[in-house]
C-alpha cells in the first residue's frame, strides 16, 4: 500500500508524503496516506479557487452595426424622363448656360430631396421603393423663375395622380410623411439671378424651345445620386429602369 502511495503522480502529494515519513513513527507512517490525502485536497482546492477569482469571464461576442460606422452623405431620388425628352430638355439647358452660366446637370425630376443616410441605408431603400414600380406619365405646365440657387428657372410639371402619386410612394420608403407640399418640377438652371435676368432667362427658354409647354412624356427610369452642396461632385449612385 506504501509503495503504491509512494508512486501516486501529482508532485505535491508525492513531496508532503516523503517529508512526513522521514520524520514519523511507524504507527503515524501508517496513516500519512489518510494525512497527506487530506493535505493536498486542501492545496488543490486553495490552488482552484484562486484560479477561478483570477479568471476572466467569458463574453457574447460583440456585434457591430455597419449603419451606424459608415458615413453619412446627402442622397437624393430622381426621376429621368425618356430618353429623347432627356436630349431635348438637355439642349435646352445647354442654350441656357451658354448665356447664364451655372453648372452642367441631367434633367431630372426630384423624388426624394437630400437625406442624410449611409450608403447601405440609402441602398436598401432605393432598392425597396424600386421593386415593383412602374414608369409613369408626366407632362409640362410651363417654364417659371425661382427663388433658390436650384430653382433659378425650371420646368413645373402638372399635378396629376401619376405624378404626386410616385413622390408618395418613394417618401414612404425613405422618410416619414412632413407635411411639406409636393411640387413637381424640373430644374433646367441653377444660378443666382437677379430678377431682370431671370426674366430674360425665360425668354431664352422659350425662343430656344416654343413648344415646352403641354409636352408629355414618361419617366421610366430612377436614379439614387449623391447630392452634397457642390454641384459638380454629385455622384451616381445606382439606377433603375422601371417598367411599363
Amino acid at each position: 500500500m506504501v509503495l503504491l502511495w509512494l508512486r501516486m503522480s501529482s508532485p505535491v502529494y508525492n513531496l508532503i508524503s516523503v517529508r512526513l515519513q522521514s520524520s514519523c513513527t511507524p504507527l503515524i507512517v501508517a496513516k500519512i496516506p489518510y494525512i497527506v490525502t487530506s493535505l493536498y485536497r486542501q492545496v488543490v482546492g486553495k490552488e482552484k479557487t484562486m484560479t477561478e477569482e483570477k479568471a476572466t469571464p467569458l463574453q457574447p461576442p460583440q456585434t457591430q452595426d455597419n449603419d451606424e460606422e459608415e458615413e453619412k452623405e446627402m442622397y437624393a431620388v430622381w426621376a429621368v424622363p425618356e430618353d429623347d425628352v432627356e436630349d431635348r430638355l438637355g439642349r435646352l439647358m445647354e442654350g441656357l448656360r451658354s448665356e447664364f452660366g451655372g453648372p452642367p446637370f441631367g434633367p431630372h425630376l426630384t423624388l426624394i430631396g437630400p437625406q442624410k443616410l449611409t450608403a447601405t441605408e440609402a441602398k436598401r431603400m432605393f432598392k425597396s421603393a424600386c421593386e415593383g414600380f412602374k414608369a409613369y406619365p408626366a407632362t409640362v405646365d410651363q417654364v417659371s423663375t425661382g427663388d433658390s440657387y436650384f430653382q433659378c428657372v425650371y420646368v413645373s410639371l402638372r399635378h396629376t395622380p401619376e405624378v404626386m402619386n410616385a413622390a408618395g410612394h418613394f417618401m414612404a420608403h425613405f422618410k416619414p410623411f412632413t407635411g411639406k407640399f409636393y411640387v413637381p418640377h424640373m430644374s433646367i438652371l441653377y444660378g443666382d439671378l437677379t430678377e431682370e435676368e431671370k426674366k430674360k432667362a425665360l425668354e431664352k427658354a422659350y425662343a430656344l424651345d416654343s413648344s415646352v409647354n403641354g409636352l408629355s412624356f414618361r419617366i421610366n427610369r430612377v436614379a439614387l445620386w449623391i447630392t452634397d452642396a457642390n454641384v459638380g461632385s454629385w455622384v451616381k449612385i445606382d439606377e433603375h429602369n422601371l417598367t411599363s
